[in-house]
């Protein structure tokens, strides 16, 4: 069950010292995931296939899930109520990694970085259908600061990638340069769809 704190006494119940602790944690869970850009990514081109590594994965992460579940949890059993939602985050979870990791193959970490910020947006999209939220001008800020920054990060992107391929002299020799666009598009949509998994 969780505990939900009013609006206003939120603040005054962290005291300053978790503060500091849940910005760490935040902090280093954002270093976590653009690692695993980086890593996965480098994984994918070294040959791994993308399904095999995101079942490994998963496997590493659901078992040292559960040792930390047993650790700080005496009960860990599964009530019959939470069934269906477990089968229902288990399924999303599934797209979030299955999607991303496919999407990642196809197109670069930076790329694949650089659209997460919708994350968020999706987020809130969820949370106002539902009710869960309010809108307001700092969420809406937030989201669209998140956006700007994600479309400044691909165009620098795009033509970082197109000045390489120039200097190389490998963009007047693709075999089917409309193909690889069309990959790199099945990509970005795969990690779109991986950023409404995770933010629902």
């Amino acid at each position: 069950r969780f505990t939900i704190l009013p609006r206003n006494g939120a603040r005054a119940a962290m005291s300053s010292s978790t503060h500091v602790k849940v910005v760490l944690a935040l902090v280093s869970v954002q270093l976590s995931f653009a690692g695993w850009h980086v890593l996965g990514k480098w994984a994918l081109d070294a040959g791994a296939h993308p399904l095999v590594f995101a079942l490994v994965r998963e496997g590493f992460a659901s078992v040292s899930m559960l040792v930390l579940a047993a650790s700080m949890e005496r009960r860990t059993k599964l009530r019959k109520e939470d069934v269906a939602t477990f089968v229902l985050l288990g399924l999303l979870i599934f797209l979030n990694v299955a999607l991303f990791v496919v999407g990642l193959s196809k197109i670069s970490a930076v790329n694949a970085s650089v659209l997460q910020p919708s994350i968020p947006v999706f987020a809130m999209a969820v949370a106002l259908v539902m009710r869960w939220e309010r809108p307001s001008w700092s969420k809406i800020g937030g989201i669209f600061l998140a956006s700007a920054g994600a479309a400044c990060m691909s165009v620098v992107q795009a033509r970082l990638e197109d000045q390489a391929k120039k200097n190389s002299g490998s963009g007047s020799n693709k075999e089917d340069p409309a193909g690889e666009n069309i990959q790199v598009l099945v990509g970005n949509i795969m990690i779109i769809v991986q950023c409404w998994a995770i933010a629902t």
